[in-house]
């Protein structure tokens, strides 16, 4: 189900997922009333990709535990009934062997003859056309107060008795802030391994004359890869989510329980470790710039040392071919360092014996 279609499918309100649980820990999706007529009109196939899309949204264990549904059908029609039930029964089959529901609670309808429907539909009575009977616990309940004894009212909305005060427009624009950032993240996750080696391969380039040149070359390629990366992005996007969370703010008033607690523990662990990621990769930029400018500043002290070795020779000191040995790789600096100190010892002892001489 595509972004888009999601956005569609929740903004039609026939189905939704707080975050709220029953008493046994299973998932709650609540049917509304007042969008029974929209569900009617709805295809399957669209009420089925909500359905998977409530599933991916939640939990490990929550989804291995299976849904529990809760709908009134005091005002529902045959088509809804109908609707909902072959819905339900096709979803379960489609997760198999996994459970995708666990129970459906009802408030019953107001007529005998739509309960008597609701029974055959869901196997409750013996029918030819129930040929998917007790694929799921069914509870048909005569009140709000046998609902609540297996149902927390802090999970319910106000139609079933409830405390919580759903708002559609904010759950919406909470879910797909969530979708887009789990989006996000993922799309991070799946290219650091791959930008990590391109990193390092700047670690490795061969060092040449246009210092320059190089630099260029390798702060482009970083760019590159920060931008395909889109890190920065996926790391604000973390900080927003969090300081809303934190503030509990607006939008965020629509989710609860396991799905607040588990968008918090998501959001914090993922930004820590794209912040972790950020800071290594910018390590390895640095590291591939200081080799090399190093490499350069080492070509210096070499031609620097090569003039000094030919102004000692000239002046009929020891030969020093040995300690003006070109420096080939960044492994040379510490002997390249004590070769310099002799050599810079040795210019001290020459310009000395001169200094001596002209004195005289």
């Amino acid at each position: 189900m595509g972004d888009h279609s999601t956005e569609v499918l929740l903004s039609t309100g026939i189905a939704f997922h707080s975050g709220g649980c029953d008493k046994a820990g299973h998932p709650l999706v609540i049917f509304p009333t007042e969008y029974q007529s929209a569900l009617t009109q709805t295809s399957e196939e669209d009420l089925l990709s909500l359905l998977h899309y409530f599933r991916k949204i939640v939990s490990d264990e929550q989804r291995r535990q299976g849904f529990t549904f809760l709908v009134n059908l005091q005002k529902s029609s045959t088509q809804f009934i109908a609707k909902l039930v072959s819905a339900l029964n096709s979803f379960q089959l489609e997760v198999k062997p996994e459970v995708g529901v666990h129970s459906l609670y009802t408030i019953k309808p107001k007529t005998s003859k739509l309960q008597a429907h609701f029974e055959k539909l869901t196997g409750l009575k013996e029918s030819k056309k129930a040929a998917t009977a007790n694929i799921y616990q069914v509870h048909i309940l005569k009140d709000f107060a046998s609902l609540h004894r297996s149902v927390e009212k802090v999970s319910l909305t106000d139609e079933f008795g409830g405390h919580q005060q759903f708002n559609l427009p904010a759950w919406i624009r909470f879910r797909l802030a969530v979708d887009e950032l789990t989006s996000c993240v993922a799309k991070c996750r799946e290219q650091i391994d791959e930008c990590r080696d391109q990193l390092r391969v700047l670690c490795e380039l061969e060092i040449n004359d246009d210092t320059q040149s190089l630099l260029d070359s390798i702060n482009s390629k970083y760019t590159s890869i920060m931008s395909q990366l889109n890190l920065d992005y996926a790391i604000e996007k973390c900080g927003s989510m969090l300081e809303e969370l934190s503030a509990g703010k607006g939008q965020v008033k629509v989710v609860q329980g396991d799905m607040l607690r588990e968008l918090v523990k998501f959001t914090r662990s993922s930004n820590k470790q794209l912040c972790e990621v950020r800071e290594d990769f910018q390590l390895l930029w640095r590291k591939a710039q200081a080799r090399v400018v190093q490499a350069s500043q080492l070509k210096v002290h070499q031609k620097n040392a090569n003039k000094i070795s030919k102004w000692i020779n000239k002046n009929g000191s020891i030969s020093l071919a040995e300690l003006s040995r070109p420096i080939r790789s960044l492994e040379d600096v510490t002997s390249s360092r004590q070769r310099l100190a002799e050599l810079s010892k040795s210019c001290q002892y020459q310009f000395e014996r001169s200094s001596r001489s002209t004195s005289w």
